[in-house]
């Protein structure tokens, strides 16, 4: 319905918002996979549409705890297979579902290779909220017995790998949040070069911000001088230029979370906002962060001639 009335005056339209929030089992993420490939033929086929229509995925980008340690880059091959290549390998590349899915999943089947001609190139970007990163390792009985016992019971399971927020060295992967968020600009910057040169679409940073800690508890006038916040968007979009000038990804667009404070994960205790609003009157007030923010974009415009 939305499609048909805005296809026109609409240019950028996503189908499915973080589907592995609400689709991971193996029934859910193929049922979108075939869903969203629908939905772009609708568009672009029969509605003859001119915009770009594509997916938009949540992924914390997964690094091995020792890169020097074969079975934890293991891991975290692993771990962006079943985040993201379940999605992705058939909606971009046209490629089968990764083994460890196939391997692992109750129930999981390959598609044909009709449904693959049928899924291959239906995005015309690549989607991603990728908020920091995350440190992975094999679960401590090893990823293969893990997934062998296909058991619910196991909080490892179906991914079989240890997530962390602390490097080989004990350090926090970066400046934490509120939540899950930490700063972590040198990942971010390795994970756009990793999303371009694995899946080969136009990269739209779809969301990204930080709940600054304990944020919601401070008066208004230390909630309005957010530094980390800005430590975290300007470090986050200069990570942004060095990979399309550096590294050669073709980056079409950053959108931070969130404009405002809001209800997010069940509460108001972690705040995303680039403006703090006053939930009895409404009103808005602009955080350092906005300024900053706004101010980095304005001083990089391409001089007039």
């Amino acid at each position: 319905m939305l499609l048909s009335h805005y296809a026109d005056r609409v240019p950028i339209w996503v189908t499915f918002n973080e589907p592995l929030l609400y689709a991971f089992n193996f029934k859910g993420v193929d049922n979108v996979v075939k869903a969203h490939a629908q939905v772009y033929r609708f568009y672009h086929e029969e509605l003859k549409a001119k915009g770009r229509l594509g997916i938009k995925f949540n992924d914390n980008f997964g690094v091995p705890k020792d890169p020097k340690n074969s079975s934890h880059v293991l891991a975290a091959d692993r771990f962006q297979e079943m985040q993201l290549g379940f999605f992705a390998n058939p909606i971009f590349l046209g490629k089968q579902y990764p083994k460890s899915v196939l391997k692992t999943l109750p129930g999981a089947k390959p598609l044909n290779d009709s449904e693959l001609a049928y899924i291959k190139g239906t995005s015309d970007f690549f989607g991603i909220d990728p908020y920091t990163a995350t440190v992975v390792s094999p679960a401590d009985e090893g990823i293969e017995a893990c997934a062998s016992n296909k058991s619910t019971s196991n909080s490892l399971f179906p991914y079989c790998v240890n997530q962390e927020t602390k490097n080989v060295y004990g350090w926090n992967i970066g400046y934490r949040s509120q939540s899950y968020v930490y700063i972590t600009p040198t990942h971010f910057r390795e994970y756009l070069f990793y999303l371009w040169n694995t899946f080969r679409h136009p990269i739209l940073v779809s969301e990204f911000g930080f709940p600054v800690h304990a944020e919601a508890s401070r008066d208004l006038s230390d909630q309005l001088f957010d530094s980390p916040r800005s430590v975290y968007y300007l470090s986050f979009m200069s990570e942004i230029l060095k990979s399309i000038y550096e590294d050669g990804v073709h980056v079409m667009g950053a959108l931070a979370w969130s404009f405002v404070d809001n209800w997010e994960f069940g509460d108001y205790s972690q705040q995303f906002g680039i403006q703090a609003v006053n939930r009895t009157t409404q009103e808005r007030s602009y955080k350092k962060s906005f300024f900053d923010l706004v101010d980095f974009v304005k001083s990089r415009q391409p001089k007039k001639a």
